[in-house]
């Protein structure tokens, strides 16, 4: 609220909004992340809940009606699940919801296979054909764990996403010709990396 309220300026009393007649519209990454409280519900969404219903909060040391105008949200989260909680379709409700679903083999490797692609072709012509088996092999790891390494209350840090993916990717990327100019020397980082 704070850090909203430091881009507000007061225009009547009681009535907040962007300095000098601009809109404001604001991000909130991993909406999901905060923890409930132990009466199960987040303390921060109920406070973007009240505004986003009734158009204003109320001043933490004052406890007075504040309105808030010309702002708009914006917020992103990934599904419930690694330290992500799971909230109110109440505060859902608040939101027009827009699903990005995980990308497909076909578009991983599009993605990844353009970038490792790219690196390789100043390296030996050994090396660059190297770009789409890497990938291939590298997302079928990727599926091949996620579906065999399932989270468990005493594993609950078997949680796989394409993060882990383009972390192999990120490590293949720092290769330099000087050290990796060859077949196996490029496969040996590749198999340190995954």
């Amino acid at each position: 609220q704070d850090t909203v309220e430091g881009k507000l300026e007061k225009r009547t009393k009681g009535v907040f909004a962007p300095a000098g007649g601009k809109k404001l519209v604001a991000f909130i990454d991993d909406l999901n992340m905060p923890q409930k409280s132990k009466f199960g519900f987040i303390p921060p969404l109920e406070l973007l809940k009240l505004w986003v219903d009734n158009g204003f909060w109320y001043d933490r040391q004052k406890c007075e009606v504040k309105h808030v105008k010309d702002m708009q949200l914006l917020a992103a989260m990934a599904p419930p699940g690694g330290g992500r909680n799971h909230f109110s379709q109440r505060v859902m409700a608040c939101f027009a919801t827009v699903n990005v679903t995980a990308p497909n083999d076909v578009q991983l490797k599009r993605i990844f296979g353009t970038i490792l692609n790219a690196k390789l072709m100043d390296f030996d012509d050994e090396v660059k054909p190297l770009a789409d088996p890497i990938t291939i092999a590298t997302i079928g790891i990727y599926r091949a764990v996620a579906r065999e390494l399932l989270p468990t209350p005493s594993k609950s840090h078997y949680l796989f996403n394409t993060r882990d993916l383009s972390k192999v990717i990120q490590g293949m990327m720092q290769a330099t010709k000087t050290y990796y100019n060859s077949k196996d020397e490029v496969l040996q980082l590749w198999c340190h990396e995954t």
